[in-house]
């Protein structure tokens, strides 16, 4: 029993009364027999214990107050909010323990006590002793306890930290007022639909696109909008289904009926009631398709334009070639005739061969017979015969075997054994280009070793020079001042082929140039 006492004298007065079983009333009241005690003692000392039990057993913040506001009973977690134990708190007021939080608390108490009615679900938000400075938040129920003579005798607190919740909602709402700024704001067009294609809102922006108000968006759903002949629609729902995502192309309708070309990205999501939702941010692409459109359509003009050029500068360099190889040529050639006919005529007159104007007259004929072999290099530069006459495969053979003797560089070369059927213009593309890469390993590579190879196959014809030399640097490759190598990449450009470069420090540079073999080839 002593136990029980100690644990109703913490109870009100009037619950005291209760428990102990010996009010005034029971004195006086003859008609109440020691049976009838005992039941009621039995009663509260089982009361007791329950209250007791559902104070320890109770994880929120539990308190008793008595009408003077003091503080008959509390749990472990309430106590904690001061740092305090429990015992500390017994029969203090609430404005002694929580001086901050009594002026909101105190006026809640005193009116159950007035009115006898609980006040639930009140948000109390303060500091505490033991956290000064940080804010925190409590949902608390108040309930009256009644005493022994059937009057509110105490108050009952249950106390429930909610600040973490606060903060959650505060961020939720935060970021829910993020989303609406944005989505209001947004120069491009956001939906928020359900798997259904029911429209559930609709910004400024994609009122604008559809030209329709966001009532009448939020009435056709999105099959008033999307152009359901588009055969892309059912993959791109297909795949939003399985995959919870959507980026790409689709085509749209006006309210005007006209359709236009747009880019969606969308995806799912759940709400906090957990149903599917799909946000939709779609852009109008239509001007951007009409850019790219006039800007390939400026590209195969300039490649036209270019391959037009590379024409004209060839059959320059064949007339320029052909001008050298017979003007110069043919007067190198009657010039050597004529110092051969004057060295005749001088040795018939009894000049001797060992003379000084014989001398001379040889070393002039050694002179023509040099500068002849500098004009058949230059033609042969300008546009070697062989290209014209036997074809590409005896034109690369004749340029390499003239760069390994000028440059002492070596060079390996696989071919193809049978001609290709080239045209023209590919043929020297691809005589020109290789023209050039060469010029480049002999100018920076170091290299003692070069790699041709040509090959072809179903509808290209492919190009691959290798050298062991130091290796381009990539800065070199997008360096727009590398004259050399950006006239060759336009050259295979402008006839719809394409230039690739890769150099690894110190163990060479390889480039690959692959173009369509064209309409010769396709008729074949």
């Amino acid at each position: 029993m002593k136990s029980r006492k100690q644990s109703v004298a913490k109870l009100p007065s009037g619950v005291r009364r209760q428990a102990g079983g010996v009010s005034a009333q029971s004195k006086a009241g003859s008609a109440i027999g020691i049976t009838g005690r005992r039941k009621r003692q039995n009663n509260v000392a089982l009361q007791e214990q329950q209250w007791n039990a559902f104070f320890k057993g109770v994880t929120a913040g539990l308190v008793l107050l008595d009408k003077d506001l003091r503080i008959v009973q509390i749990n472990d977690t309430l106590a904690d909010l001061d740092g305090l134990s429990v015992q500390k708190h017994l029969g203090k007021t609430v404005g002694e323990v929580l001086p901050a939080l009594a002026r909101v608390v105190d006026p809640i108490i005193r009116k159950v006590f007035a009115t006898g009615r609980p006040i639930l679900n009140v948000e109390i938000t303060g500091e505490t002793p033991k956290q000064p400075g940080i804010l925190r938040h409590w949902l608390e129920s108040y309930f009256p306890v009644a005493g022994a003579d059937g009057t509110t005798a105490g108050v009952g607190a249950l106390v429930v930290e909610i600040t973490e919740r606060k903060r959650m909602e505060e961020a939720l709402r935060e970021s829910e007022d993020r989303y609406r700024s944005l989505v209001a704001t947004s120069l491009d067009a956001v939906l928020l639909t359900v798997p259904d294609g029911r429209i559930l809102s609709a910004n400024e922006a994609a009122c604008r696109m559809f030209g329709r108000s966001e009532k009448e968006l939020l009435h056709l759903g999105r099959k008033g909008v999307m152009d359901a002949s588009d055969p892309r629609l059912a993959p791109a729902l297909e795949a939003r289904a399985r995959t919870g995502r959507f980026h790409g192309e689709l085509t749209l309708i006006r309210s005007d009926g006209s359709k236009f070309p747009a880019e969606i990205s969308s995806a799912v999501f759940c709400n906090q009631a957990g149903e599917p939702r799909i946000s939709m941010v779609i852009r109008d692409i239509t001007e951007r398709k009409q850019t790219i459109k006039a800007l390939r359509q400026s590209e195969a003009r300039l490649h036209a334009l270019m391959a037009q050029q590379q024409a004209v500068r060839e059959e320059e360099r064949i007339h320029i070639a052909r001008e050298i190889h017979d003007t110069f040529g043919h007067a190198l050639t009657d010039l050597k005739f004529d110092l051969a006919w004057l060295g005749r005529r001088l040795t018939e007159a009894g000049v001797g061969s060992r003379t000084a104007i014989q001398r001379r007259i040889g070393a002039m004929s050694k002179r023509v017979e040099m500068e002849m072999e500098s004009v058949r290099r230059i033609s042969g530069e300008l546009r070697p015969a062989l290209l014209d006459t036997v074809g590409l495969i005896p034109a690369i053979e004749w340029l390499a075997k003239g760069f390994q003797t000028r440059t002492r560089i070596r060079c390996r070369m696989v071919l193809p054994p049978a001609p290709l059927p080239l045209d023209g213009a590919r043929s020297t593309a691809i005589y020109r280009i290789l023209q050039e890469l060469l010029a480049n390993v002999a100018r920076h590579a170091k290299a003692t070793a070069v790699n041709i190879r040509l090959q072809a196959g179903a509808g290209w014809v492919e190009l691959r020079v290798s050298d062991n030399g130091r290796g381009i640097p990539k800065s070199a490759v997008t360096d727009p001042h590398s004259l050399g190598l950006l006239g060759a990449s336009e050259r295979a450009g402008s006839l719809g082929g394409g230039l690739l470069i890769h150099g690894t420090r110190n163990q060479g540079t390889t480039v690959t140039v692959r173009l369509p073999m064209g309409e010769m080839s396709k008729k074949e």
